[in-house]
């Protein structure tokens, strides 16, 4: 990541008010509007962890998630004007966080088609998530190579509801997609899942 990125998220460093940790994700980001740098110090405190571990489940790369990361965060105060209260915070930022992880892989799709190597020499790393995946099976490596076979339309919703634990509507918020669509999304993918894991994984 670039100085000029690294020095726009230094603003982080700044001591959070304890008021503000009372306040809901939307009273926070009304006041980020206002330039609130306490108040963006406290959303990354919430949301630094879960943005990175899904962004790892997304592309499968720690250290490339963790850049995607903070381009969400450096995205939410850069455009912090633009945020409608009547937007849950929460699905505003896995949305950004998404699109980015999106273009990334789409980006990564067109170079391996025109025969250029993407991995910019950087070996894949294994997941260490702290929470636990569907039915108490952690995310390690044999699960993370399971959700990377999955379409992204799947593995995306998936990683939502059972990871982030987000509800359907919020998750249809995310991918733009009705309801209906998302839990089609997700039983389809738990039943691919099911399909790529080791059978040790199975009941």
């Amino acid at each position: 990541m670039s100085e000029q990125t690294q020095s726009h998220l230094r603003i982080v460093d700044f001591d959070r008010v304890n008021v503000k940790e009372r306040l809901s994700d939307e009273e926070l980001m009304l006041r980020c509007a206002n330039s609130d740098r306490g108040a963006f110090a406290e959303l990354m405190v919430r949301y630094e962890i879960p943005i990175r571990r899904f962004c790892t489940g997304m592309v499968g790369d720690d250290a490339l998630a963790a850049d995607l990361a903070q381009d969400s965060f450096l995205r939410v105060w850069q455009h912090r004007g633009r945020y409608q209260a009547k937007n849950k915070f929460r699905a505003y930022l896995f949305t950004i966080a998404r699109n980015l992880c999106l273009n990334w892989l789409r980006r990564r799709a067109l170079l391996t088609m025109v025969g250029i190597d993407f991995v910019e020499n950087r070996a894949p790393q294994i997941s260490q998530f702290d929470d636990v995946f569907a039915e108490g099976i952690e995310i390690d490596e044999a699960m993370r190579v399971a959700l990377s076979r999955l379409p992204e339309k799947q593995r995306s919703a998936v990683l939502l509801r059972f990871v982030e634990e987000m509800h359907y509507n919020e998750i249809a918020q995310v991918t733009g997609r009705s309801m209906s669509t998302v839990r089609s999304r997700v039983h389809h993918g738990l039943k691919n899942l099911s399909r790529y894991l080791p059978s040790e994984y199975r009941p």
